[in-house]
């Protein structure tokens, strides 16, 4: 089954289709966040995060084949807002810390928003900026090369950083599936 992400060049801000190599390493180069995950050097070039490029990839998907496109958008914000002062930082980022070794946890305490009330901290303001981006960026991609079915999941109390939560993203994403499934069962005709 062919396989390939999307990763973007930190020198010229391109679209990189990362086709063949270790898997391993086209989802990391993919993955590497602005401010949360350092780039990653691969091929001779700093990769950052595809979806500074391409956050749903359906021209991706058509390039490698595909007749039917079934795309996920995982930050796709259904009720509007991409942040949210009651979003629970300072809980969720209290929630993450107390999920990391001690040592790794001391070190990234002075990080970690005091309070709800504090004027959004540092990394809030990264990842806001970076759903802001995205969102952009998606609206735009999607309106020029639609797929057949796009689910959307609603998550807005999960940020991005917010990855020991997979167990409510994983969810969201069964009922997105299950929400499409006569669209998706009348493409292929069954």
């Amino acid at each position: 089954m062919p396989f390939a992400a999307v990763a973007t060049d930190m020198e010229t801000g391109r679209e990189i289709w990362l086709r063949e190599g270790p898997l391993a390493d086209a989802v990391r180069a993919s993955v590497a966040i602005p401010g949360v995950l350092s780039p990653y050097r691969l091929g001779g070039r700093w990769m950052l995060d595809g979806g500074l490029t391409d956050p749903v990839p359906v021209s991706l998907a058509r390039a490698l084949g595909a007749e039917i496109v079934i795309a996920s958008n995982p930050n796709a914000k259904l009720d509007g807002m991409l942040w949210r002062a009651d979003h629970g930082g300072a809980a969720s980022w209290r929630s993450l810390l107390s999920a990391l070794p001690e040592r790794m946890r001391e070190a990234v305490k002075p990080l970690v928003p005091g309070t709800a009330e504090a004027a959004p901290h540092y990394i809030d303001v990264v990842a806001a900026a970076i759903d802001v981006m995205t969102e952009q960026i998606c609206r735009s991609r999607l309106a020029g090369d639609p797929p057949q079915v796009l689910l959307s999941a609603n998550l807005p109390r999960i940020s991005i950083l917010d990855l020991h939560r997979a167990a409510e993203a994983i969810e969201e994403g069964r009922r997105m599936v299950d929400t499409e499934a006569p669209r998706i069962k009348a493409l292929f005709g069954v």
